[in-house]
């Protein structure tokens, strides 16, 4: 397969959907759904309330077992961030895979930005990624003095 089929293939996977299943995950890299659960646990532990709130979503399913009675079992419904921070901590062959398509996809979009941003004489690409970085202090900045005030009342 080449290169650009390789990379449509990953934004077709990510970037065509728009919400995702921890079953969803299990299946797709060969996990057990259990240790998937855990990992999400994981993420729920280490990243921002913020970004959990946002990105992750409880939830459950239920299967009828074989006697006839009907289980629940839980699950988490993710968005594409989601998905991608879950996905980058995996190991294993197709976790790589994976990481090495999402990065050459990245790598193809920064050129694509570039190439547009130099044909339309707008803004350097450099400036463009100053401005980027600016608004993410500017947002983290007021959510750190938010998180500052509920902690005060």
């Amino acid at each position: 397969m080449n290169e650009l089929a390789v990379i449509d293939e990953l934004v077709a996977e990510v970037m065509g959907k728009h919400e995702y299943t921890s079953l969803d995950v299990a299946k797709r890299f060969n996990k057990r759904h259990d240790n998937v659960l855990r990992d999400i646990k994981r993420i729920r532990r280490d990243c921002s309330d913020k970004f959990w709130r946002l990105n992750f979503e409880e939830s459950s399913r239920t299967i009828k077992t074989g006697n006839g009675t009907v289980r629940e079992f839980p699950m988490y419904r993710m968005t594409r961030d989601g998905f991608t921070v879950l996905v980058m901590g995996f190991t294993g062959k197709e976790a790589a895979r994976w990481k090495e398509l999402y990065i050459r996809a990245f790598n193809k979009m920064e050129e694509e930005l570039k190439k547009r941003l130099l044909q339309n004489n707008t803004i350097s690409f450099a400036e463009a990624l100053a401005v980027a970085v600016n608004k993410l202090k500017i947002e983290e900045s007021s959510e750190h003095l938010q998180s500052i005030g509920e902690q005060i009342n």
